[in-house]
C-alpha cells in the first residue's frame, strides 16, 4: 500500500478548496429570491433606516430585524420584475434571502 500522508502544498490545496467550497455554498444560500422574504440591511446611522428603504420601494413590510438597520420585506402586489433592484435604488445596502433570518432568530416581530 502506498503512503497516504499528503505534504504541505497538498494541504495548503485542500484547505483552499474546502474554504472555497464553504464560502461559495453560503453566498448561494444567502442569494435573495424574489418571491420569498428578503431581509433588508440598510444604513445603521439612521433611524429605522431599513423600514425607510421598504417604504419608498414596491415591497412590502413585514417585521423588524434586530436592530433599525435590519427589516424584513417580502413580494407586494405581484411585482417581481426589479423589486430587489428597487431596493437597492432606495438605499438598501445589502438585500438577503430572508429564511434563514426567520428560522435563525425565531421568527418575526412584527
Amino acid at each position: 500500500m502506498g503512503n497516504a500522508h499528503l505534504s504541505g502544498n497538498q494541504w495548503l490545496v485542500l484547505a483552499g478548496f474546502i474554504a472555497f467550497t464553504v464560502i461559495a455554498s453560503a453566498a448561494l444560500a444567502l442569494l435573495p429570491k424574489p418571491d420569498g422574504y428578503l431581509l433588508v440591511i440598510a444604513s445603521p446611522f439612521e433611524t429605522n433606516s431599513a423600514f425607510h428603504v421598504i417604504a419608498n420601494s414596491p415591497a412590502a413590510f413585514v417585521g423588524e430585524g434586530l436592530t433599525p438597520s435590519l427589516a424584513l420585506a417580502a413580494n407586494s402586489f405581484g411585482y417581481q420584475d426589479g423589486l430587489i433592484n428597487a431596493l437597492y435604488e432606495s438605499g438598501a445596502w445589502l438585500v438577503l434571502d430572508g429564511s434563514l433570518y426567520i428560522a435563525c432568530f425565531g421568527g418575526l416581530s412584527v
